[in-house]
This record gives structure tokens, C-alpha cells and sequence, in this order.
């Protein structure tokens, strides 16, 4: 990703939980280490669960309250621009329309389906 400022956003740990601070200006540093760590695992969690198709509607909701939070905590403490300079909404978006899929054909979830019947 490179150094702080060289294209990437943060590009270490402690400037990724700076900006976490400055998400969540109310917690104190440790919080935001405890939230940066939470946020980091859920969005592995959920990335590699909607790739593999494992329990895609509780997944795809998931996903979407995390991103939804992300995008209002940077549109009331950054700026009502910052989530739209990236796309957090339309990810939000886009795990509520998975979340509302029926079938999903080559996922987890359709094998383990078909596996118990």
C-alpha cells in the first residue's frame, strides 16, 4: 500500500487508528484501537463470506451495517463529502440487494443446501 500519504490513506497501523480516532472523536485511543480491530475483522469476516456465499442474507446485512455506520460516522465527524469520495454507500447498497437474494447457484450455502436433502 505504501507510506501515510503516498497514494494510501493511512499505510500503517497507527495512522489507520488515528484515523479511526477521528471517526469516533468521542473514544478515547484505546477504543479506537479495540474498534479498528473489530472493523478490520468484520469487513475479512464478511469480504470472505459474500466471495464463498456462507449465510449471504445474515452476511449481506452485516456488511451493510458496517458500511452504513463507516459512511455516517465520516459524513457527521469528516465531512458530508468524504463518503462519497469513495464509494461506502453503494457498498452498503450493494450487501442489501445480496442480502435479498433467493438463490444463489455456486455458493456455500446452495452446496450445503443440497447436501441435506
Amino acid at each position: 500500500m505504501g507510506p501515510p500519504g503516498s497514494g494510501a490513506t493511512w499505510g500503517d497501523w497507527k495512522h489507520f487508528i488515528d484515523y479511526t480516532n477521528t471517526l469516533i472523536p468521542f473514544a478515547n485511543r484505546q477504543v479506537a484501537n479495540v474498534t479498528g480491530i473489530i472493523a478490520t475483522l468484520g469487513e475479512f469476516v464478511f469480504g470472505i463470506s459474500l466471495i464463498v456465499g456462507y449465510r449471504i442474507k445474515e452476511t449481506g446485512i452485516g456488511a451493510a451495517v458496517l458500511t452504513l455506520c463507516f459512511g455516517l460516522c465520516m459524513a457527521i465527524f469528516v465531512s458530508i463529502k468524504a463518503p462519497f469520495n469513495y464509494p461506502v454507500f453503494v457498498f452498503t447498497g450493494a450487501a442489501l440487494v445480496l442480502s435479498a437474494l433467493d438463490h444463489h447457484k455456486w455458493s456455500v450455502d446452495s452446496y450445503i443446501q443440497k447436501s441435506h436433502l
